[in-house]
């Protein structure tokens, strides 16, 4: 109860983070006014991750943080959901692994949870069965496993059922229920920024593509939305070479100061560095033999396109990937932002 009453504590921005996962420290716990941010408080920074109290070097936790933040995104594409799910998911994700340790639970795990709570969360909800045939469909593919349906009712299939909701009801009562809040995502800014700004489309769908890279570090955690959604503008101006007002400085408009704006942007650009993952091996105290294979941790540098990186893991032609896909009338949910009028307004009609 006292670490899910910490994440609803209002707090302000923290200072430059140094880097993905670094542990750095809040501003004060009382500064500001404005929406309640559910943002590391400094006690919570200082005293570090569980993970890292068990031994596991803070490198090794952003490594298995981004893997399973991949297997979010990549298990949004199958089931057709919207980017505001996947985004949902991944924040569960870190703000989860603030409060309970790699030692106790798989990122795999975790991520399948995520899914499953955040499609609730969101209102595009799937099946368990669905969610659970996607992620065991990727973890065959990623482990170059052949590709062997699940037998619905099987041992596996009931096992991976009740592991997932016992790990959905343990994320419940780590964030002590309060998940709606945790919602406010940088997406959601970033038209009213490019249309204030008057920029381009390209600007605009590259500035959401760096978002959703940017989801796979725990900036969620440490800085608002509109900070995110504004470092991701400032890097796709900068990649397309788009001069920007800078007297005075274009993001102050949106409450962002050049040392969050620059440590956020310095952040998301390290992701473009970093080789691409396949799988991890878990890290649990005691792994589920089912869930190893002959190591794979980490495959050859992914190539950039136009200086931004993959949104998912590519899906192999014939690959048994239609899992999450049975229902033949659902609607097909662009991973795109939705383009704005004349007016500004959203076209697609959602809010999300």
């Amino acid at each position: 109860a006292g670490d899910a009453f910490s994440f609803t504590c209002r707090a302000s921005p923290m200072a430059a983070a140094g880097g993905a996962g670094a542990g750095a420290e809040a501003a004060d716990d009382d500064g500001g006014s404005g929406p309640e941010w559910l943002l590391l408080p400094r006690d919570l920074a200082a005293a570090g991750t569980p993970s890292s109290r068990d031994g596991v070097d803070d490198a090794e936790e952003r490594l298995y943080r981004a893997f399973g933040c991949e297997l979010v995104q990549e298990a949004c594409v199958l089931l057709e959901l919207p980017q505001a799910v996947a985004a949902t998911a991944q924040s569960l994700l870190h703000r989860f692994f603030w409060l309970k340790s790699l030692r106790e639970y798989d990122a795999l795990e975790v991520a399948r949870a995520a899914v499953f709570l955040a499609a609730k969360l969101k209102e595009f909800m799937r099946s368990l069965r669905d969610v659970i045939n996607v992620f065991h469909n990727m973890r065959q593919r990623r482990q170059a496993r052949p590709t062997v349906p699940l037998v619905v009712g099987g041992e596996v299939f009931t096992k991976w059922q009740r592991l997932t909701l016992r790990t959905e009801r343990d994320m419940l009562g780590a964030m002590g229920f309060n998940l709606y809040a945790i919602t406010d995502h940088p997406h959601k800014h970033i038209l009213h920024y490019a249309r204030l700004l008057d920029a381009s489309t390209e600007l605009a769908q590259r500035a959401w593509n760096c978002l959703n890279d940017a989801m796979r570090i725990d900036l969620c955690v440490r800085y608002p939305a509109e900070v995110v959604a504004c470092a991701a503008v400032f890097l796709a101006a900068r990649g397309m070479g788009v001069a920007l007002p800078d007297d005075p400085p274009w993001y102050g408009v949106f409450g962002a100061s050049t040392a969050d704006v620059e440590a956020v942007a310095v952040a998301i650009s390290r992701l473009y560095q970093a080789p691409k993952l396949t799988w991890l091996p878990s890290l649990k105290r005691d792994p589920d033999p089912e869930e190893e294979a002959p190591p794979r941790p980490v495959a050859s540098a992914a190539p950039r396109a136009s200086g931004v990186g993959p949104v998912a893991a590519p899906v192999e032609a014939g690959s048994d990937a239609g899992a999450g896909r049975r229902n033949s009338g659902r609607r097909s949910r662009s991973r795109t932002p939705p383009r704005p009028d004349g007016d500004g307004r959203d076209r697609r009609g959602g809010d999300d």
